[in-house]
This record gives C-alpha cells, structure tokens and sequence, in this order.
C-alpha cells in the first residue's frame, strides 16, 4: 500500500469510526431537545492522538462538507466539531498554547452577563492537569475539559441559557467530564495495547521468516 492510499484508508476509518460512535448517544446537552453527547467526544481525541490532528482535522471538514451536501450548513457543522479539535490538542500537545482555551473560555463566561463565574471555574481543571505533563489520568481530564470549554462557550452564543442555570448544572457537567475523562484514559491504554500486540506479531513473523 503505498503513502497517498494509506492515507485514504486512515481518512476514511477515522471518519467511520467517528461517525459510528457519535450514533452512540450518552446525553442530552442541557437547553436542547436535539443535541446529544455521544461517545464520539471519547473517540476523537484518540484519533487525533494516534492518527494525527491533520487526521482529525480531516474527519471534521468531510463531516461538514456532507453536512453541506444535505442542507445542514458547512460552517454550523465545523463550528460544533472546535470542542473535537481542542481535545485531541491538549491530549497531544505539551505546549503551553493549550491553556489558551480554558483561560479565554473562563474569561468569556465571567464578562458574558448571561455567563457564570462559578462555572468557569471548572476550566481551572485543564490548566492544573497541564503541569502533571505525562499522566495519562490528567491529560484526559483536561482533554475533555478543554473541550468542554468550547463547547459551553459555542453553547452561550448560541443558546439562551441563564447564569443561574449554568450553575445548576455543575454538578452535571462535572459527572459527565470524568466519565469521559475515564473513556479517553482507557480508550488510550487499549489502543497502545493493541498496536503493540500488533508489532509485536509482526516482528514474530520476522523472526520465523
């Protein structure tokens, strides 16, 4: 297989794959009828982590170029796929760009007047969980949270969601992100497994070869 056709077939597994596990609902998003979270907000940050941002990136444009294609609007699709992009980039990342995110979401939400100070603290989690660099446990935990910045902060702008309802649902909101935190962490440590079981194979094939 040669480097442009293994890219394809990355491409295209990782939108399957994306787009199987957004199928599986986990949620209902507070404020909305509609909007789910799925088990694609555990999916993505892997696939960006083991096939590359690029790769990531490209699941989110042809996720919006079909959105396009069947009259649900490219730029409202990519818009919704930011909180996938913030994930897989603080997971991935040791830079110190990555607390950008939760620093200007909690800046958004004090100055906001429907916003809520309280919860905004909870983005304090991804930029404590930057300087435990190399634990998986912490990378998790502020992958989803910095996810989860974005998505509230595309959540205030686009839905009426009062202070006092945003504070209601901390609890939630905190409940919600260690279960995801907890899917990304053993997502990682399977998939790590799994492709050095892989290696390991093919290096015994060697061997008896």
């Amino acid at each position: 297989m040669n480097k442009k056709t293994s890219l394809i077939v990355k491409f295209m597994s990782s939108y399957i794959l994306f787009y199987t596990t957004t199928l599986a609902k986990v949620s209902l998003i507070i404020g909305s009828s509609l909007a789910f979270f799925s088990l694609a907000s555990i999916v993505a940050p892997l696939i960006g982590v083991f096939g590359g941002l690029g790769v990531l990136l490209g699941v989110g444009l042809i996720k919006a170029s079909l959105s396009f294609v069947l009259g649900y609007g490219f730029l409202f699709s990519a818009i919704y796929f930011l909180p996938h992009l913030a994930a897989a980039f603080y997971f991935q990342q040791n830079s110190i760009f990555k607390l950008i995110v939760p620093i200007i979401a909690m800046a958004i939400f004090i100055i906001h007047p429907q916003g809520s100070f309280a919860y905004s603290l909870l983005w304090l989690i991804p930029i404590i969980c930057y300087f435990a660099k190399t634990n998986i446990i912490a990378k998790s935990l502020g992958a989803t949270f910095s996810a989860h910045a974005v998505g509230s902060v595309i959540w205030l702008f686009t839905n009426s969601m009062t202070s006092e309802i945003w504070l209601g649902i901390i609890p939630v909101a905190l409940m919600e992100r260690t279960l995801f935190a907890a899917g990304i962490a053993i997502g990682y440590y399977a998939v790590k497994a799994l492709k050095l079981a892989f290696v390991d194979k093919i290096m015994n094939f060697e061997l008896k070869a």
